[in-house]
């Protein structure tokens, strides 16, 4: 029982650290400067960039769908939208997007099997972080080649990522590795129950061509999510390449994924004022910039996930209104 509390005192307040630190950033630039520079933003603009989710959502939903077909985990496609974006609800509202594994629920509710369930969205998450951090990686590297300290931190966060979903595609072979490192730390009554399951994670990867077709379309998907703020820095008169303005974007929601705030809030904005100083962008307007594009690029998406999760909530209600 302590060591629970323990562990919910560390998660939260993990979970204020970007918190505490965007309103640090804000109190120190001058809040009331940031809403006077949001709202002078070109509104045109503004929903040009909203419209390219448009793109962006439908193709990330296709990447798992070919990837959960593969796996035997069959689902029509307008229910994995609908839990995609329930999913994005929830990674947006959890330190380190540990939230979008809720999908894992939707399909064992639908009678698929758990642990391939548990696979199927691991190797998504993890396709898509690598994407993202290759992209990061090649912006720093072309862009702020001198910034060697970021570099190796991506390197780090994408290590965290291609260990594991090497793992998973290794098959029996990932899982005898995996077994070998987790059975010494489980009871002894419980470890056949494990070692079934384990077998199950990892009895069925995706075919090599699923995973470089997913690949692919993440990198793509990443890639209008970075376009998103070109327009959102044209709004408030930042005038810089759109190249410059994608890598800035890039390199800041990458690190942003570490796992210490939620939704990455506060530390995307606090290295979008780190590397802005390079192109002398303010720091008012690198963090109105980054607030925008968040609010477009992830809490819109979130806000229609968390309006999808209503009912989820309420059965009687929603059992109430079909009678």
């Amino acid at each position: 029982m302590l060591n629970d509390r323990k562990g919910e005192i560390l998660e939260i307040s993990i979970s204020l650290v970007g918190i505490f630190l965007l309103f640090y950033l804000l109190w120190s630039i001058d809040f009331r400067k940031i809403i006077d520079t949001i709202s002078k933003a070109n509104l045109y603009l503004i929903i040009l960039s909203t419209l390219l989710l448009l793109v962006r959502i439908p193709l990330s939903v296709y990447k798992w769908n070919i990837l959960a077909r593969d796996q035997g985990v069959d689902v029509g496609y307008l229910k994995m939208m609908k839990f995609y974006l329930i999913g994005f609800f929830f990674t947006n509202v959890t330190p380190g997007g540990v939230g979008n594994y809720i999908r894992v629920k939707f399909l064992h509710d639908l009678g698929r099997d758990f642990s391939v369930a548990i696979s199927n969205i691991v190797i998504d998450n993890l396709i898509e972080l690598i994407s993202l951090h290759t992209l990061a990686l090649i912006a720093l590297s072309v862009f702020f080649p001198e910034k060697t300290g970021l570099i190796l931190l991506i390197l780090l966060l994408m290590g965290t990522a291609v260990i594991p979903l090497l793992l998973l595609l290794g098959g029996k072979i990932g899982g005898r590795l995996t077994k070998s490192l987790v059975l010494s730390f489980v009871p002894a009554e419980y470890r056949k129950l494990v070692r079934e399951n384990i077998d199950k994670i990892f009895g069925k990867p995706p075919s090599v061509r699923s995973i470089a077709i997913s690949f692919a379309i993440s990198i793509f998907t990443w890639m209008v999510c970075f376009i998103q703020i070109y327009p959102i820095f044209l709004s408030l008169g930042i005038g810089i390449d759109i190249f410059d303005s994608l890598s800035l974007w890039s390199i800041s929601i990458s690190l942003s994924a570490l796992p210490i705030t939620v939704g990455g809030l506060g530390v995307r904005e606090w290295f979008m004022i780190y590397l802005s100083s390079k192109y002398a962008i303010s720091r008012s307007l690198a963090i109105s910039a980054s607030l925008l594009g968040y609010f477009i690029a992830f809490f819109v998406p979130s806000i229609i996930g968390g309006l999808l999760f209503i009912p989820r909530l309420f059965p009687n209600l929603r059992d109430d209104r079909r009678r």
